[in-house]
């Protein structure tokens, strides 16, 4: 039983360090899209666009924004990650992340933009 235990907290502490990571990751490519500064990583640049086009198809076309349905999807990363980047909450980056997609394609979220 004690094994057991030591190889699942093993694998409970493997998953927080990925997940660190995945955040380190996201903050670094949002940062690269807004500001410029760093290294473009395709990956983590395909995986936010994947995140957006996700959230896009799931929302009601009418409760759409106007960024939603008339803005491209690369200016629509681009907001997101701004808004995700002034979020000056405790959350993990991840998690920012998607609330600022959520309010940049989302007429229900929008109005707690942080960039109004």
């Amino acid at each position: 039983m004690k094994l057991l235990a030591n190889a699942l907290m093993a694998v409970s502490l493997a998953s927080t360090s990925v997940i660190a990571d995945i955040n380190d990751v996201l903050l670094k490519q949002c940062e690269f899209t807004v500001y410029g500064k760093g290294t473009d990583n395709l990956p983590a640049n395909g995986y936010i666009s994947g995140l957006v086009s996700g959230e896009l198809y799931k929302t009601e076309y009418s409760r759409q924004t106007y960024a939603a349905k008339k803005v491209t999807n690369r200016q629509n990363v681009e907001t997101a990650c701004k808004e995700a980047l002034y979020n000056k909450g405790t959350k993990p980056f991840s998690e920012k992340l998607l609330w600022g997609i959520s309010v940049v394609l989302d007429t229900k979220y929008f109005r707690h933009s942080n960039l109004k």
